[in-house]
């Protein structure tokens, strides 16, 4: 397929964010940013392992808080292993691994906060990378859960040249959607979550399972990708290690 060249202006769609009573810095759920930021001069490391039946792929972020509810930061994304040795998909965009810089911004209005933010870079043939986002936030702290969504512009480079949506119009096929959630199940030890991105592109999965919070600054992820009808994409296990320091409430707004 010809690859995406019209980049399109991102609209925020309606969405619902119930936060719990603690909030950890998180940059995805799973898949999808949480747009949880991280703390004034504090860091943030998180390294996602997908294990599929012939292989595994391997996602790094980093990111430092600036204040404001602003970071920035780095990724290595989708490091691949085939039968124990390492495979670069030059011959087939996106052309993996990426290396991208990140940036988070979070804006705080009357009633829902939005989150603006992005990865710019290059894959392994050394062609430009960008996903970019904007995700819509609500907060009702009684239900100790979240749900987020949003929309999102990623182009050739980044997922390749297949639609983000359900459609091939030219115009729009650049754009998808995100969802994720998150629910407290015990004593905000242990959580439900889950996350949707859409498009028909390697990452176009549903995910499903769990967090555990081992303390205020370690948690571990679990769970499962579910590639939908005739997405390209591969279904497996996920796991995840977050360093995330505890956030304070709109920090050093």
């Amino acid at each position: 397929m010809t690859p995406l060249t019209r980049p399109l202006l991102m609209k925020i769609v309606s969405a619902f964010l119930f936060c719990p009573t603690l909030s950890y810095a998180q940059q995805n759920y799973f898949n999808v940013p949480s747009s949880e930021l991280t703390p004034k001069n504090k860091a943030f490391f998180q390294q996602q392992f997908n294990f599929f039946q012939n292989g595994s792929e391997y996602f790094t972020t980093f990111c430092y808080g600036l204040g404001k509810e602003a970071e920035i930061g780095f990724n290595i994304l989708a490091v691949t292993v085939e039968r124990s040795a390492l495979v670069f998909h030059d011959y087939h965009a996106p052309y993996k691994p990426l290396y991208t810089l990140n940036a988070q911004k979070r804006f705080y209005l009357r009633k829902f906060d939005v989150a603006l933010g992005g990865h710019f870079g290059f894959n392994r043939k050394g062609k430009t990378a960008a996903y970019v986002y904007a995700n819509h936030i609500n907060k009702i702290p009684r239900w100790k859960t979240k749900i987020l969504t949003g929309v999102y512009y990623s182009d050739y480079g980044y997922h390749g040249g297949k639609t983000r949506n359900f459609t091939t119009y030219p115009a729009i096929a650049g754009v998808g959607f995100q969802i994720g959630a998150e629910t407290n199940l015990y004593k905000e030890k242990w959580l439900f979550q889950t996350d949707y991105i859409s498009g028909y592109h390697i990452a176009g999965t549903l995910a499903a399972g769990g967090a555990y919070v081992a303390n205020k600054v370690h948690v571990i992820s679990f769970g499962y990708l579910l590639p939908l009808r005739d997405v390209p994409a591969l279904s497996g296990f996920v796991l995840e290690y977050t360093f995330a320091p505890l956030s304070a409430e709109n920090n050093a707004k």
